[in-house]
């Protein structure tokens, strides 16, 4: 007997919008507690490279992890209200946008119940025009729920994208709005061509205060002083910016930092010339060749071997080991990493 069309669609809900195996029927065990994760693949420039840093309960406020869109007097992104999709004529299909009616700013990356469940994204239907960060407690809200007869719905996370499932749609609908009241946007690192990133900007100056974002790719960072200090003309050392490197990344490699403009000001609002120079980060320890993290004897004795051509080492191990930088590793290099070692 062939598997019933009532399981098989259980379980692509279960593995598509939940990210988890299917394990029983509703019946014995929901969406929600089903307990192992079963997450679609992803090619790598679409990897979420910081989702280890995703907490297991949603947080209430932005993180640079999480973007919390929901009502709160400060930290969030707001309630959502949906657009219509307008390639679809039943109205069955709403999209999470960050401009309401505004297609081409459509929001995905939503983070699904496989990191908790607590960031299971709640939707209500309520009177329109309230997209934004209201206050919608004491507007007539109604919440719909994906299992009642005549408010069937799914939410595609990795897209953003909602639809009614049922042979209807919510009455209460006609006349009114649908939001996202509740929803987790992943706003970490993406992709592993990209997983240099800022986590912080420090001042190294107590009378300035720094804030960074992260748009594209880029870095934007602003400095200003409450107080009207001053830095002097000249090289200034005035901050620290802290990448983070995911542990999956291969050692060896030389990410360039491109600078791209300043802008200085001086304390009556004027701009004055300023430059900042490029510069790269190098991952991982020259002379390091095991990569465990310090040089020491086990990384000659591995220079030795390379030396007599008794192993062959791999691209990483080749660069750490070539510290002359001279396209081989040999006694030249031995003799480098025994200095490093003394000194």
């Amino acid at each position: 007997m062939a598997i019933s069309q009532t399981v098989l669609t259980n379980r692509l809900d279960k593995k598509i919008n939940y990210g988890k195996a299917r394990t029983a029927f509703d019946a014995q065990k929901g969406p929600l507690n089903e307990a192992i994760a079963s997450p679609l693949s992803q090619s790598t420039h679409q990897l979420w490279v910081q989702s280890e840093q995703i907490p297991a309960l949603a947080p209430t406020t932005t993180t640079s992890i999480v973007q919390v869109y929901q009502y709160a007097a400060s930290g969030t992104s707001g309630i959502i209200e949906m657009t219509k999709d307008p390639t679809v004529s039943s109205d069955r299909a709403y999209l999470a946008c960050g401009t309401n009616s505004d297609v081409s700013t459509l929001l995905g990356g939503w983070i699904p119940t496989t990191f908790g469940a607590t960031y299971d994204a709640k939707f209500y239907i309520g009177a329109a025009g309230n997209h934004g960060n209201t206050d919608w407690s004491g507007l007539g809200f109604t919440q719909i729920f994906p299992a009642t007869s005549g408010e069937e719905w799914y939410f595609d996370y990795d897209s953003g994208v909602f639809a009614f499932a049922g042979g209807s749609i919510p009455s209460g609908l006609s006349g009114n709005a649908l939001y996202m009241t509740k929803g987790f946007k992943y706003a970490g690192t993406i992709g592993l061509s990209n997983f240099v990133n800022p986590n912080s900007v420090v001042s190294l100056n107590d009378c300035f205060n720094s804030e960074f974002n992260i748009i594209d790719n880029t870095l934007i960072v602003i400095m200003f002083s409450l107080e009207a200090c001053v830095i002097p003309n000249g090289e200034n050392h005035i901050a620290n910016i802290n990448y983070y490197i995911p542990e999956s990344v291969d050692l060896g490699q030389n990410i360039p930092l491109e600078f791209g403009n300043t802008i200085v000001s001086d304390q009556f609002g004027n701009e004055i010339p300023s430059a900042g120079e490029s510069g790269s980060i190098l991952v991982g320890m020259v002379g390091d060749i095991n990569g465990d993290g310090q040089v020491n004897v086990s990384d000659i004795v591995l220079a030795v071997s390379f030396a007599i051509s008794s192993q062959t080492p791999t691209p990483y191990q080749l660069w750490a080991g070539d510290v002359n930088d001279d396209g081989m590793v040999n006694v030249l290099d031995i003799v480098t990493i025994v200095n490093i070692i003394l000194n």
